[in-house]
């Protein structure tokens, strides 16, 4: 239990700086979020512990290289469900991670969780 516990330490802490390094945006929940028209945002909520998240964003960044789309990551070990929800516009109460929701022009237009949005993910 100690092991899990002190790697959960490390990644919480080097999480923020890796976002940042891939040119994402790291969202904290007292932050806020408004998705912006004109704009085509994914918001993914990960958990920086869990191999087949970071697993997703490293394959994401390297295929978002040289694209116009932002992408807000939020580790989802610092949110409450109910911040998500009440955060994110169309969020719900999910059961696995990362879980995606795309806003192209301010609207919503894709939700995902898990396995499958990871099979979403890699297709960008």
């Amino acid at each position: 239990m100690a092991r899990w516990a002190a790697r959960t330490e490390v990644g919480r802490r080097l999480f923020p700086a890796a976002v940042a390094r891939a040119g994402f945006t790291f969202l904290l929940p007292y932050d806020g979020f408004h998705p912006e028209a004109g704009k085509h945002i994914l918001v993914i909520g990960a958990a920086s512990w869990s191999d087949p998240d970071l697993l997703a964003l490293d394959r994401l960044a390297i295929n978002l290289s040289g694209r116009a789309i932002q992408v807000v990551i939020f580790d989802v070990d610092y949110w409450q469900l109910d911040d998500i929800v009440r955060a994110f516009p169309g969020a719900w109460c999910f059961k696995s991670t990362p879980v995606v929701l795309q806003y192209d022009g301010g609207a919503l237009n894709y939700t995902g969780e898990g396995h499958d949005a990871v099979l979403w993910l890699d297709q960008i």
